[in-house]
């Protein structure tokens, strides 16, 4: 086998997702080798930027248009957020308007690292305003209904919701794992007697970018077998 497959695989879902006012920057670790066997020695992630000017003089394949922005020790990633194999990353205080990109490498601890996962260009827009939400509870669910008005210049393009179990425990990703596409919706994989707190992000779609707005107050919904009448 040839060295070159002894490196970690490239990740392959690295996602960069414009969140109210944070670009929330997320990636799974690779499980295994470039040449398939399972990889063993992950020593971490090196996250690269760079800002696309916009005056013709970027040059995505020149090494200096990048600059390391992170580096992740798989074991303690500092003030990046691991839960399992999932990262997640927040940039903040981004000015309106400006044009970046990310590239992530996996190293390994024999001193290997993956192909580059690029992320597509992500222009930062101003944030959009929080949905409201509402809950109810039902016989075998909790419904959820939201009410948003997307700016003068933005389309609608579903909604987000966030779940957490318990309250010192952050709900960092949306529980749908594609958006919403109407104003209501059945959280069906809920338990009795037991109490969830829902918050939603509206996406948007404002100067042909994909936006998610701020997330919703926080509801309180304590499921629990219904009266009969």
């Amino acid at each position: 086998m040839p060295p070159e497959a002894l490196v970690p695989a490239e990740v392959q879902n690295l996602k960069v997702q414009q969140s109210g006012e944070e670009l929330r920057i997320s990636w799974s670790a690779p499980s295994k080798e470039k040449g398939g066997r399972p990889l063993r020695d992950l020593a971490g992630f090196k996250l690269f930027k760079r800002i696309i000017a916009g005056d013709g003089t970027d040059c995505s394949a020149c090494p200096e248009s990048w600059h390391l922005l992170a580096a992740v020790d798989n074991e303690n990633p500092g003030d990046t957020i691991k839960s399992g194999s999932t990262f997640i990353r927040y940039e903040r205080n981004i000015p309106d308007g400006q044009t970046s990109q990310y590239r992530l490498l996996a190293l390994s601890k024999s001193g290997g690292f993956s192909s580059p996962a690029t992320s597509p260009l992500v222009k930062f827009q101003p944030p959009v305003p929080a949905p409201g939400i509402k809950g109810a509870v039902l016989p075998a669910s909790v419904k959820l209904e939201f009410t948003f008005v997307p700016p003068a210049d933005a389309k609608l393009a579903g909604f987000n919701v966030y779940r957490r179990t318990d309250k010192a425990v952050a709900a960092l990703l949306p529980l749908n794992p594609a958006p919403l596409p109407g104003n209501a919706w059945e959280d069906t994989g809920v338990e009795f007697d037991r109490s969830y707190w829902y918050s939603a992000t509206a996406l948007v779609v404002v100067n042909g970018e994909t936006v998610e707005s701020r997330r919703s107050e926080e509801i309180d919904v304590l499921f629990k077998l219904q009266e009969l009448r």
